[in-house]
């Protein structure tokens, strides 16, 4: 009873009951049904039949030892004032009125069989100065069940319940369910107790009066019949993006055309997958159709624009103000990773062709992406409220594990892309040093200075400095060969006189750099930044 079942209401309702272990029941005359109905965790039959029966204007009562479903009896008896008693108080009859103000407005949640299985609601209002009621339906139907559930729910938010003494003889006449008509009371009444004490008594409550349209409509997915492929699909490991620094999972990037809600699936192999992501919109992709050239760092690039074919929402201009808090903020593919670009100008050039230019490069410790460059070909994902994160444990970084996206419910197949991939976790990759200053000593060595860069609250100058100095990794490099490393703590170091003749006796030759690296705790060492010796 997932979603997909189309059956009569009765054959829905005795299936629920039979499920939660009732096997005496009677389930009158039901008319109109549901395309399907959602149990999905454990609870009592009477919570998960309770939605199913409000919906469908029935009531339950108990009749003969056994549970009966009842819906409106089409048969009506007449209580006059002869057939009532005379308490000792003197009233046959009594009424209780809610003193509270009346609901307003009511709403209803349910499954939209016609719109791929999508929430929908319905809004109904009446006249009142309560509150709002609002229900979930957790049925597969249409927007006229739905709606004939929330007038129900505001008639019996406003209904007047009453007490009418009767003899004994209608006392045993009368069973819950059944339709009355009392003298000094308006309109049809539903017994719904019946008392036969010392003073025999029906409560009443009035009937519903609500009738909703037959919901037979079909589910019909959003993307009808037609044949869909598999989806562009990325994951990326990102590192903290503004506004977002302390979300550290992956992103995953799901495009397609026509467009259907998505699943990510992970594992070590794909009989042990799980969901990790459900995909609501998809992202806005583009295609590089010219290489792009390594950059400037730190400063806007005049000299490099992104030419990029389009899907998806298309970009806009910014202001510098809009670009500095994070706007128009991209990814490129390259063959060393992920580089995070801003552009402050996009220009239409045609037939879904953009070229995006005033570049800022390497943003957020990327830079390493940016020296590599991209070729033609290489995908571009704009990041946006549409980017979505999946789930991946810490435990599970540095493993190939394979990742599925494709429509929901789908866990292979031809219309499901599948890639390996291991989360870096780049997200706590510290970023280079910056502004690395290679001086000569006076006992002819090199004094190294720099300052460290941090990856998340960078912007505000009034933090308090770490307990613990940031420790860095010094290394000397010739020729691609590491020639010396060590290890400090802080951002100043030396290289002396004697270290420099015992690595190069024959003198400093042209070439040598030195790298800095910062250690990031659940990283390792992170970027680092390169000076001429």
């Amino acid at each position: 009873m997932n979603g997909k079942l189309d059956s009569e209401a009765h054959d829905l309702i005795a299936a629920i009951l039979r499920r939660g272990g009732v096997e005496a029941f009677e389930i009158s005359a039901v008319s109109g049904g549901v395309q399907g109905y959602v149990i999905d965790r454990p609870m009592t039959g009477g919570d998960a039949l309770a939605p199913l029966l409000a919906s469908l204007g029935l009531r339950t009562a108990e009749r003969n030892g056994k549970i009966s479903i009842l819906g409106d009896p089409e048969a009506t008896c007449e209580l006059s004032g002869a057939a009532m008693a005379l308490p000792d108080d003197g009233q046959a009859i009594r009424t209780d009125r809610r003193l509270d103000a009346r609901a307003a407005t009511a709403r209803v949640r349910f499954i939209d069989g016609a719109r791929d299985y999508q929430t929908g609601s319905v809004l109904v209002r009446q006249s009142g100065d309560g509150g709002a009621i609002d229900l979930d339906l957790p049925a597969v139907c249409g927007p006229e069940l739905a709606k004939a559930a929330a007038e129900r729910a505001l008639n019996d938010d406003a209904a007047v319940r009453a007490r009418v003494t009767v003899g004994p003889l209608e006392a045993l006449a009368l069973e819950p369910g059944d339709k009355v008509t009392v003298e000094g009371l308006v309109g049809e009444w539903c017994v719904t107790g019946v008392e036969t004490a010392e003073q025999a008594a029906v409560t009443l409550e009035p009937t519903r009066g609500v009738t909703g349209d037959v919901d037979d409509t079909v589910p019909t997915p959003t993307l009808g019949g037609v044949v869909v492929g598999a989806p562009f699909f990325r994951m990326i490991d990102l590192p903290p993006l503004p506004g977002a620094e302390e979300d550290g999972r992956p992103l995953a990037v799901v495009a397609a055309d026509p467009w259907g809600f998505m699943q990510v699936r992970a594992g070590p192999s794909p009989e042990a997958m799980t969901v990790r992501a459900d995909v609501e919109h998809p992202a806005s992709v583009a295609t590089l159709l010219a290489r792009l050239s390594p950059g400037t760092l730190h400063r806007w690039d005049h000299a490099n624009a992104l030419m990029v074919r389009i899907e998806g929402v298309a970009p806009h201009s910014q202001t510098d103000t809009a670009i500095l808090a994070g706007g128009n903020a991209a990814v490129v593919e390259t063959a060393a990773g992920w580089e995070l670009i801003q552009f402050r100008r996009a220009e239409f050039v045609g037939n879904d062709v953009w070229r995006l230019s005033e570049l800022l490069r390497g943003q957020q410790g990327t830079e390493a992406a940016m020296r590599a460059g991209a070729p033609a070909g290489a995908a571009m994902v704009f990041l946006g409220d549409e980017g979505q994160r999946a789930s991946a444990p810490r435990a599970e970084r540095g493993l190939p594990i394979i990742w599925r996206a494709g429509l929901a419910g789908l866990s292979g197949g031809p219309g499901v892309a599948e890639v390996e991939w291991a989360s870096v976790g780049a997200h706590d990759r510290p970023f280079s040093p910056a502004h690395l200053r290679v001086r000569r000593a006076s006992d002819g060595g090199r004094g190294l200075n720099w300052i460290a860069r941090a990856r998340i609250g960078g912007d505000n100058w009034d933090v308090d400095d770490p307990v613990a100095p940031p420790n860095f990794r010094i290394r000397i490099i010739h020729d691609g060969v590491v020639v010396r490393t060590g290890d400090v703590d802080g951002c100043q170091a030396n290289y002396s006189a004697a270290e420099m003749f015992a690595d190069f006796p024959d003198g400093v030759p042209t070439g040598v750099i030195v790298e800095i690296a910062q250690w990031g705790e659940g990283y390792g060492w992170g970027q680092a930044a390169v000076g001429t010796l």
